[in-house]
């Protein structure tokens, strides 16, 4: 039996035929790995968003003195800040592990630029809040710290030491679909509770009818026992009236039986106007 001899040429295309088959099956890992991990990125960032002007929402009412609930206000202006603060650590984890597997950044630079944004947004929003609310609860503190709303913040790149990319559209449709969803949620939450306030309602008329029921049973178990009461009364005169006179005995039976009739009637009688 003959093998058949392959030349050198033969093994140096295999072998670059499959350099070229792990290099695109990395290539396909890496845009994967770089698609969940801008996803990611982009969910926290608009969720911090989200948070801020919520946040600077009820900062302007307490400001203005239009708040029906200061403490209400104040509690969830710190709920907030707390939301804020731990959207910026999941930035941070997000922005760290994407320059360690080297997914989403081709250079230092651009990893520089995405840790320069998250330190604005802790600046800007974070620590711009915090002040705002500690101005409205002890005194002004020393340094002056610009209060900002988002539109202000996002038009203000050129000056930034540190420059911010621009917000592309995908995004922004991304976060309005975000902001969309979340809205509808909040209708649906609100109309739950709006019908767990009518089956309250509900389950309180039909206690009120039932206790209204309930007084009117005992009404009609009384009238029962009262006229009962009678019927036996009744009975004990006519059998008194027939053993005195025995000469009478049938006729009073057939009274007796007529009056015992009459008496039932009338119970029933009044039990049905009672239920009607």
């Amino acid at each position: 039996m003959e093998w058949k001899r392959t030349g050198n040429s033969d093994i140096c295309e295999l072998l670059t035929r499959v350099r070229e088959i792990k290099s695109h099956c990395i290539s396909v890992l890496e845009d994967s790995g770089r698609l969940t991990v801008n996803n990611d990125y982009l969910i926290h960032k608009a969720n911090l968003f989200e948070l801020y002007n919520a946040a600077s929402i009820i900062l302007d009412n307490l400001e203005k003195g239009i708040s029906k609930n200061v403490l209400i206000d104040r509690a969830k202006i710190d709920d907030k800040i707390c939301k804020m603060e731990r959207e910026i650590e999941d930035l941070r984890c997000l922005n760290q592990r994407t320059l360690a597997s080297i997914l989403g950044f081709k250079s230092k630079d651009d990893y520089a630029d995405k840790s320069g944004e998250i330190d604005i947004f802790e600046r800007e929003f974070v620590k711009v809040v915090k002040s705002r609310l500690k101005k409205l609860t002890l005194a002004p503190e020393s340094e002056d710290i610009e209060m900002t709303n988002l539109d202000k913040f996002l038009s203000r790149e050129n000056h930034r030491q540190v420059p911010i990319r621009s917000v592309h559209v995908e995004e922004t449709k991304k976060m309005g679909e975000w902001i969309e969803t979340n809205s509808k949620l909040n209708a649906e939450i609100r109309e739950l509770g709006n019908s767990a306030e009518r089956i309250a309602d509900k389950a309180k008329k039909l206690t009120q009818s039932s206790k209204s029921q309930s007084s009117k049973i005992e009404e009609i178990k009384a009238l029962t026992e009262f006229t009962t009461g009678e019927v036996i009364d009744l009975n004990r005169k006519v059998q008194e009236i027939i053993g005195k006179n025995n000469n009478t005995t049938f006729c009073c039976r057939i009274t007796l039986v007529v009056l015992i009739f009459i008496s039932i009637s009338i119970i029933i009688a009044l039990i049905f106007k009672k239920l009607i």
